[in-house]
């Protein structure tokens, strides 16, 4: 496999040549995979991350704003591993918050069965918040519709349904976060 030096490689950004993403892809991927794994995270967690690691990486090089002082795939990994960070800390943000609205008032079945129905009242009404592709990447995507037929269904490539279907989930999850008790007050 052909290498390049990080100047290579963050002026090939700059010029968007494609050989390039497809040579950080093959070289560290592979390493970002790796990373998310010991961190409990998954492969589609890596894909994404790698992408939106990519994306930042690219913002930074548009706006002169990136100078590295260590390697690039030093910076690459530093910037997964902080957005990995992040989403698992918000994902036990979910949970914790899930465990919450589930723990038992009085009578238990009386509760747990209020509780499922509201989460899904509150899930059906912030999930209509959401636009159209949205709803259709989130709903093929649980479906467990593979990534390949979610982009021939949008029209899309891989890679930006992984990148929509994570803004759509995050937003999804923005919304209940901001108002978890009051669905009428928005």
């Amino acid at each position: 496999m052909l290498t390049y030096s990080d100047e290579q490689i963050h002026r090939s950004l700059k010029y968007r040549e494609n050989y390039v993403v497809s040579y950080i892809m093959k070289k560290y991927l592979p390493m970002i995979k790796y990373m998310s794994k010991e961190l409990k995270g998954d492969d589609e967690d890596a894909e994404d991350l790698f992408q939106e690691a990519l994306i930042i990486i690219i913002k930074k090089i548009d706006l002169d704003e990136l100078t590295l002082t260590a390697k690039f795939s030093t910076y690459l990994y530093a910037i997964c591993k902080n957005l990995l960070e992040f989403k698992l800390r918000r994902r036990a943000v979910e949970i914790k918050y899930l465990m919450r609205q589930a723990e038992p008032i009085a009578d238990e079945n009386f509760s747990e069965n209020y509780d499922e129905k509201y989460q899904y009242k509150m899930y059906k009404h912030y999930f209509s918040k959401l636009g159209e592709s949205c709803q259709k990447i989130l709903n093929m995507y649980w479906l467990d519709t593979p990534i390949k037929e979610i982009a021939e269904a949008v029209g899309s490539t891989e890679g930006y349904v992984r990148k929509r279907k994570y803004e759509c989930k995050e937003k999804l999850i923005e919304l209940l976060m901001l108002n978890p008790d009051n669905i009428n007050s928005d």
